[in-house]
């Protein structure tokens, strides 16, 4: 009777066809152990091959290594043609990111055979390249020529003025500033060139100066008013032809500067509208355009000649209803008065 083996577990096989090739033995100790962390993530079936994964940091914490180290022996198990990448590592659209996807060369992925890429080296020693990590940081002072200050790195005088470096840049005397930062105008009465020139006096022009020339005197502008201001000059012209205006449209109510604004109280006469114009349609209703102004008219004394109150003991429906029956049939009242009130509470 055949005895049946008793299995102590899963495990990972290490084929001797593959650590007896020469790219096996010349890789790293480091990379061994990472494909034997990534050959445990296989199926007996084979079936997950080209979706092996492993980030970095996770696979650092499980071999005890630094996920930089990890990286670089990923790099390393494709150089010696272990592995290959089937999918790059990218950021999900969740933020967290997916790490690559391997398959081994020993093994089929879906319908292809084995390539067996390690049994292909050829001969190259990989090379550990580290990253760049920027340009060198350069000494802002050089430790020969300029002194150093011994002191901390912000200092105070003892008296009111600037803080010097303990020995001179060049051999020399020590060169601080003496007088305030600011430098302020030639003393004396000031002329017409420093008022009409630039903000910054200019220092008077010496005999065989190349380039000296008199300070630039400011000319009038006439685009700006009598004060040189722009904005009065154009608040002016808006003023005459506003006040232009008023005078074609005839009379009007006391009219105020148009830079103070204020409320008006309109006469009544003005307020309200006149039945004189031909807008009605003889007798037989109102047109559009008098239903429309008749609407606005009665928005406007709604809002400004009646309270809540007044408004709802109807005496805006008969002021309307007087100005509609001298317009309208009296047939028509209601209908033209139900009419304007839409437009009045629109």
């Amino acid at each position: 009777m055949k005895r049946k083996r008793q299995s102590k577990g899963p495990y990972v096989a290490l084929p001797i066809a593959i650590i007896g090739t020469t790219a096996w033995r010349t890789m790293s100790p480091e990379a061994r152990l990472l494909w034997i962390e990534l050959r445990s993530r296989v199926r007996n079936d084979d079936l997950n091959n080209g979706r092996i994964f492993r980030s970095c940091r996770d696979a650092a914490k499980a071999l005890g290594f630094d996920k930089g180290t990890i990286a670089y022996k990923f790099a390393e198990l494709e150089h010696y043609g272990f592995l290959r990448k089937t999918t790059p590592g990218f950021l999900g659209s969740d933020g967290r990111g997916i790490a690559a996807r391997y398959r081994f060369t020993d093994l089929a992925h879906g319908t292809h055979p084995p390539t067996r890429d390690y049994e292909k080296w050829d001969g190259s020693i990989f090379e550990n390249r580290p990253r760049k990590s920027g340009s060198k940081k350069q000494n802002p002072v050089r430790p020969r020529r300029t002194p150093r200050t011994s002191a901390p790195y912000i200092r105070t005088a003892p008296e009111p003025g600037s803080v010097c470096t303990s020995a001179p840049y060049r051999g020399g005397a020590a060169k601080c500033t003496v007088a305030p930062y600011r430098t302020s105008l030639p003393l004396g009465e000031p002329t017409l060139e420093h008022e009409q020139g630039s903000s910054t006096a200019r220092a008077p022009a010496q005999a065989g100066d190349a380039g000296s020339s008199p300070a630039p005197v400011a000319k009038p502008d006439p685009l700006r008013g009598p004060d040189g201001e722009l904005t009065t000059l154009v608040l002016g012209i808006v003023n005459d032809q506003l006040d232009e205006l008023d005078a074609r449209r005839g009379a009007l109510p006391p009219k105020l500067p148009w830079s103070t604004p204020a409320l008006v109280e309109v006469p009544e006469e003005l307020a309200a509208p006149t039945t004189e114009h031909a807008y009605g349609n003889g007798g037989q209703g109102l047109t559009s355009l008098r239903a429309r102004e008749l609407g606005e008219w009665g928005s406007d004394r709604a809002y400004r000649h009646h309270s809540p109150a007044a408004l709802a003991a109807g005496a805006l429906d008969a002021e309307l209803r007087a100005i509609l029956r001298k317009e309208v049939s009296p047939e028509l009242v209601e209908s033209e008065f139900g009419r304007v009130m839409k437009m009045v509470h629109a």
